[in-house]
């Protein structure tokens, strides 16, 4: 759980995210209420989805991109449907394509929240650069 916030302790996972032109991690909120996870337009063009040249005018853009998050110690790597919304102020990871995947247990009282895989994975689209 991350107070980032300045709140009460949330539920968000440290992710990075690939695209054509880099990595960036991110903080995402684990949110079961969103159907698609939606990720702030600032992050597609940070990470080569949008070229900084193109259409301000572009306000929400569906998309497919590859994430990582660790488990333990284990990297796992996937790919993912986002919609890219420039009213985002935050990553929210959403069900179809993320929390479908994962077996997720809040701890409320405690503070904490644990992630476990669940299934197989969809592949990573990008080949891994490390």
């Amino acid at each position: 759980m991350s107070p980032r916030s300045g709140g009460p302790p949330r539920p968000e996972l440290p992710t990075s995210v690939f695209g054509p032109s880099g990595t960036r991690i991110v903080w995402g909120l684990i949110d079961p209420t969103r159907p698609i996870s939606t990720v702030p337009l600032k992050v597609a063009r940070r990470i080569g989805i949008l070229s900084e040249s193109e259409d301000d005018a572009i306000d929400r853009l569906e998309a497919e991109i590859d994430v990582e998050i660790l488990i333990g110690e284990r990297p796992i790597r996937w790919s993912v449907p986002v919609v890219f919304d420039a009213t985002e102020e935050e990553v929210r990871w959403g069900l179809v394509g993320f929390l479908d995947l994962f077996d997720v247990l809040l701890r409320g009282p405690i503070g904490s929240f644990s992630i476990e895989l669940s299934g197989e994975l969809p592949p990573a689209r990008l080949p891994r650069l490390r």
